[in-house]
């Protein structure tokens, strides 16, 4: 499949080009591409991903104002979408549990 540029205005306001498949709908590439946010929290959760294996949803976002916990949280879900972690929760409003996904060594 052929590749070409196209620009495009991240959360952050800026603009970067960003490599889309030919024939790949808006919809496609918008899932496939990560933001600046959602990259920073895969890499601030590869830190305990790779010493202890998993990662409490509650213990990461401590700290951050309503906005900031709904961001990581919006994040954790575009990396669950395309498998880099993995998810669970043992009941509805408990703990979220992180762990690495089937695609997380090739993100």
């Amino acid at each position: 499949k052929q590749w070409y540029q196209r620009r495009v205005r991240g959360e952050d306001g800026d603009l970067s080009d960003v490599e889309e498949r030919e024939g790949e709908t808006f919809e496609d590439f918008d899932n496939r591409r990560w933001n600046k946010r959602t990259q920073t929290v895969l890499n601030l959760l590869k830190k305990d991903l790779d010493t202890t294996g998993q990662v409490q949803f509650f213990s990461f976002a401590e700290g951050s104002n309503r906005k900031q916990a709904a961001s990581k949280f919006y994040s954790l879900l575009l990396l669950k979408k395309t498998e880099t972690i993995t998810v669970s929760q043992s009941a509805p409003f408990s703990d979220i549990t992180v762990r690495q996904g089937p695609k997380y060594a090739t993100s």
